[in-house]
């Protein structure tokens, strides 16, 4: 019995080195894989990253271009409202026409007077009055 503890406490060494080494092995190969799949999420943040500052570039670039394009179409608006009015009523293609206008010029950030100048030319007559 004695020999049989010598020889386990001879061996155990040997077993607890060989289990350490399995699991440190064990342990690397999970990190080297978190490793790839942690780098290949960092770059596709950072790509995420990279687009949004374009999208916002592209944005910040465009909205001097949409407030110029607003104030046309409110002018268009004003004009053709005028017309209207002295013309004394808005056909069916007229109001459908005008429709367009104001709501391209409302979905550009318009709104204000302009828009009791589109519900002015909703309730107008459709055709003239004898």
């Amino acid at each position: 019995m004695e020999s049989f503890i010598g020889v386990v406490v001879a061996i155990l060494p040997t077993l607890a080195s060989a289990a350490v080494l399995g699991v440190s092995g064990f342990a690397y190969k999970k990190l080297k894989g978190w490793h790839g799949e942690h780098t290949d999420l960092v770059a596709h943040l950072e790509e995420a990253d990279s687009l949004k500052a374009q999208v916002k570039e592209l944005k910040d670039a465009q909205e001097p271009q949409n407030a110029a394009l607003r104030e046309l179409l409110g002018k268009e608006l004003d004009k053709e409202h005028a017309r209207l009015v002295a013309q004394g009523y808005a056909s069916p293609a007229e109001k459908a026409a005008f429709e367009r206008l104001y709501k391209a010029y409302h979905g550009l950030g318009g709104n204000g007077t302009r828009t009791a100048l589109y519900e002015d030319v909703l309730q107008m007559n459709s055709y003239p009055t004898p």
